[in-house]
């Protein structure tokens, strides 16, 4: 874990001087953990680079007082909308945050976890897709935008360091604001089944289900610390959870011709239909399913008629398909589950610039509304990468009306521009400091603009009383 970073501390105010000059002579090495840790007035920002600053006029991180973030974003899209969005090439940290990358794995991993983790992203997939695109042809892209692929992705970047529940929330935010429609299968319905596949690292509030969990939860910690489970061994197992949860028919699930274990599996959701007070019901019959065909992680006709009942008993079924058989779902639909798992553990870029199209907390400030422009311009066509927390980024597609036109790009600067109040314009320095040509210019244009604006808001209209004696007047002097 890197211990320094090239730092410079300044006011909102001197932000303008300095990122316009492009000045790397005023950054300086240092211990970012320690400084971040320290106490700062409100709208002092810390800017650094996380290598030597050689030529690159935009730092890799901004960090402020958590109080202070959206305020700083408003701020900044108001009086250097240039380089808007910011948080394309720099990251705005809360300092609270900001100290956590201490706890940052350099290489992420979520151990023999991958697996389970793979299956429920590949079920979560199926059961999200409305337009019956088979799985074997889904691109990858699609496959990352799921909000599992995110849960999972979060955990093997930061551990215990992040909320889960958190990120479920931005992710049907996200939802509700760039998408036609809603998905099946929110974000938050799946919180219970990330509770359970995170063990010891989930630092969230626990889900209501909790304590119906918590077998689950204990089944998906011995299965991680096992090896290559064998078919005596998912029989002991259902029988085990049959004894537990009074489900018998579960045990036959396991055992006998396929048919006999449908219908079996058919009994099981009747009696999960009659248990109102079974708070887990969709990670039993989830858990029973799996048994039919120990390994598949998509059953596409067997659980689609309890859909409705339990809409999240698909995706239970495939993270237990991911402890069965690790290498089929890692290899099932031409390899789909292997670019997933690879997307998981590769490097994370919290240590260099962030490689999405713009940061949650940015991307708010537009999307105010479902269908609204997003002036954004990503490296892809029609979809976005957002960061939905630090490090964490997911494609996301843009509504099919949005319009990148700087007309659009525009207007979204100045709706942004008018969160700020009137004080918070940066106040003129009694002995400004030299400005470079183009600053200067930006500066005598809003001088100008802010002229102009006075005197229309002094100019008066002519009231109705007024324009009646004048057109009076006109008549008498043409008698």
């Amino acid at each position: 874990m890197r211990q320094t970073a090239y730092i410079v501390e300044c006011s909102r105010e001197q932000l303008p001087e300095l990122l316009g000059s492009g000045d790397g002579t005023k950054f300086a090495k240092a211990d970012w953990a320690h400084m971040a840790a320290r106490n700062a007035p409100p709208r002092t920002v810390m800017l650094g680079f996380w290598d030597a600053p050689l030529g690159d006029p935009f730092p890799d991180f901004m960090v402020v007082r958590r109080d202070d973030v959206a305020d700083t974003l408003a701020w900044l899209s108001a009086f250097m909308d240039s380089f808007s969005p910011i948080t394309q090439w720099c990251r705005i940290w809360p300092r609270e945050v900001f100290g956590r990358l201490t706890n940052v794995r350099e290489q992420p991993t979520l151990g023999r976890m991958l697996a389970p983790w793979v299956g429920a992203i590949l079920a979560e997939c199926n059961a999200q897709n409305t337009s019956n695109t088979p799985l074997k042809e889904l691109s990858g892209t699609a496959a990352l935008s799921s909000c599992g692929y995110s849960a999972a992705r979060t955990l093997a970047v930061w551990g215990e360091s992040m909320d889960l529940t958190e990120l479920a929330r931005r992710h049907d935010d996200l939802g509700t604001r760039l998408r036609d429609v809603a998905r099946p299968v929110a974000a938050e319905a799946l919180t219970p089944l990330w509770y359970a596949l995170a063990g010891d690292q989930w630092t969230a509030r626990e889900p209501s289900s909790a304590a119906t969990l918590a077998p689950y939860r204990h089944i998906f910690g011995e299965l991680s610390k096992a090896g290559q489970i064998d078919a005596d061994q998912i029989v002991d197992i259902s029988q085990d959870f049959a004894g537990h949860l009074g489900l018998q028919d579960l045990a036959a699930c396991a055992t006998g011709p396929q048919g006999r274990r449908v219908e079996a599996l058919d009994r099981v959701a009747d009696r999960l239909v009659s248990d109102l007070r079974n708070r887990s019901a969709d990670a039993a019959l989830g858990l029973a399913a799996s048994f039919i065909d120990p390994g598949a992680a998509i059953l596409p006709e067997l659980l689609k008629r309890y859909s409705k009942a339990f809409p999240t008993a698909a995706i239970w079924a495939g993270a237990f398909a991911g402890c069965w058989s690790p290498i089929r779902v890692l290899s099932d639909f031409e390899g789909l589950g292997r670019i997933i798992s690879k997307e998981l553990v590769a490097p994370s870029d919290l240590f260099s610039k962030p490689r999405a199209d713009v940061g949650y907390e940015e991307l708010i400030r537009w999307a105010s509304e479902p269908g609204a422009r997003i002036p954004v311009r990503g490296l892809v066509s029609r979809s976005i990468q957002v960061e939905v927390l630090p490090g964490i980024a997911a494609p996301f597609a843009l509504p099919r009306d949005n319009n990148r036109a700087q007309s659009g790009y525009i207007n979204a600067v100045k709706q942004r521009s008018l969160d700020l109040a009137v004080h918070e314009r940066p106040a003129k320095q009694a002995t400004p400091e030299p400005q470079s040509e183009w600053l200067q210019a930006i500066q005598t244009l809003r001088d100008r603009m802010d002229e102009i604006e006075r005197s229309l808001r002094t100019r008066e209209k002519p009231t109705r009383k007024t324009a009646s004696r004048s057109t009076t007047n006109r008549g008498q002097s043409k008698t």
